[in-house]
């Protein structure tokens, strides 16, 4: 049967891809893992970051209202 091989035979060509590309595939799907890891992570921060700046933004302009003779707001 193929892929399959008995103690005493070695394993063909064939064999060794096939776990080769197991073992390759299993890599992939840890690094996809990582990736979708750290691109979330990445997303909370920038998140974080332009809510920050918003803030930041909102109290400058608040300050410059409150300036006198500021009109352009």
């Amino acid at each position: 049967m193929l892929g399959k091989f008995q103690e005493d035979e070695l394993p063909s060509n064939y064999d060794l891809a096939l776990g080769f590309l197991q073992v390759f595939d299993v890599i992939l799907n840890i690094s996809q893992v990582s990736n979708d890891v750290l691109f979330k992570e990445l997303q909370k921060q920038d998140k974080e970051y332009l809510e920050k700046i918003i803030k930041q933004n909102e109290e400058i302009i608040k300050l410059l209202k409150n300036k006198e003779g500021w009109k352009a707001f």
